[in-house]
């Protein structure tokens, strides 16, 4: 799995627990089966911007703060995740 796939599908869990999304909600947002979206979070599979899109409204976010940012560390071995950062993260306040 690649180091944007692992990204984005933090990402996409933290929306998840932060807009008290469920799994089968938003894999009915963007037409799939809940296993496909579980799946696809924690397997080396990638997901469209266009499925991106239709996820934010659920998630109110912005599709483009599911998408890690630029100089991401967590493609440096040993770097930190770039899921500690971003409103994607209910964490952060």
């Amino acid at each position: 799995m690649g180091w944007l796939d692992v990204c984005i599908g933090k990402r996409i869990g933290w929306a998840m627990t932060a807009a008290g999304v469920e799994v089968g909600e938003l894999a009915g947002c963007i037409g799939i089966a809940d296993s496909e979206l579980i799946d696809r979070m924690s397997e080396p599979a990638s997901f469209t911007l266009a499925e991106l899109i239709r996820m934010s409204a659920p998630l109110r976010c912005n599709a483009f703060e599911l998408l890690p940012f630029p100089g991401c560390p967590l493609a440096a071995p040993g770097g930190v995740c770039c899921c500690a950062r971003g409103a994607a993260n209910p964490r952060q306040s």
